[in-house]
C-alpha cells in the first residue's frame, strides 16, 4: 500500500506518529493473524506486541524494493510465531503451530465450538503451507502478490495452491456431510 510507504518515510523523517497510524491500520489483521495459529488470546497479544516492537526497532531495515509493509510485518509476526513454538516444543515441526494445542475454547456456545472443531479438523488435513495460504487469503483476504511475499513463493504458486487447497477442502467437507446425513437418517 502506497500510503504505508508514506508513512514509513515520514517517521524515518522524525514523524512519530506515523508509527502509530500504521500500528492502528495493521494490528488488528494481525492479531487475527496470529489468534488463528495460536488459539490464545495471551499468548497472541505477546506476540502481536513483540511483532509491532520489531516492526519499531527494524523500521531502517525495512525496504520497499523487496516488498509491501504489510507482508514484511507479517514476516515478523510469523517468524515470532515459529520462535513461540520452537521455545515450547523445539521437537515439534516449527512450521506446523496449528497442531499443537489450543490454550483455551475460544467458543462459548457448544454448537460453535463443535463447528470450529470441523474447521479446524478439516483445515489441518492441509499442510502449513496450505494452511497459511487458505487463512490469508480466506479469512485475510490478502491479495496472492502480498501472500506470495508472506509464504515465500511466487503469486503463481501462491493461487495454484490455494485453488487446489479449497478443492481439497470442499471434497472432505462434501464427505463429511455425506457421512453425516448417512447417520441421522
Amino acid at each position: 500500500m502506497q500510503d504505508d510507504l508514506l508513512l514509513v518515510e515520514a517517521f524515518r523523517g522524525g514523524d512519530r506518529s506515523a508509527f502509530e497510524t500504521l500500528y492502528q491500520r495493521h494490528v488488528r489483521s494481525i492479531y487475527r493473524f496470529v489468534y488463528l495459529r495460536t488459539h490464545h488470546r495471551p499468548t497472541a497479544e505477546d506476540i502481536v506486541s513483540q511483532t509491532f516492537l520489531q516492526a519499531l526497532q527494524r523500521i531502517d531495515s525495512f525496504d520497499a524494493a523487496r516488498g509491501s509493509f504489510t507482508a514484511w510485518i507479517y514476516r515478523i509476526a510469523r517468524n515470532l510465531i515459529i520462535d513461540h513454538y520452537r521455545k515450547l516444543r523445539p521437537e515439534s515441526a516449527i512450521e506446523d503451530a496449528w497442531d499443537l494445542p489450543a490454550g483455551s475454547d475460544t467458543a462459548a456456545d457448544a454448537d460453535a465450538a463443535i463447528r470450529i472443531q470441523q474447521a479446524r479438523s478439516l483445515l489441518k488435513d492441509l499442510n502449513p503451507k496450505q494452511r497459511e495460504i487458505v487463512l490469508l487469503r480466506a479469512l485475510e483476504g490478502r491479495p496472492f502478490a502480498e501472500i506470495a511475499e508472506i509464504v515465500g513463493s511466487t503469486e503463481a504458486a501462491a493461487k495454484m495452491t490455494y485453488r487446489r487447497s479449497v478443492e481439497a477442502l470442499k471434497n472432505a467437507l462434501l464427505v463429511l456431510l455425506l457421512f453425516s446425513l448417512h447417520f441421522t437418517a
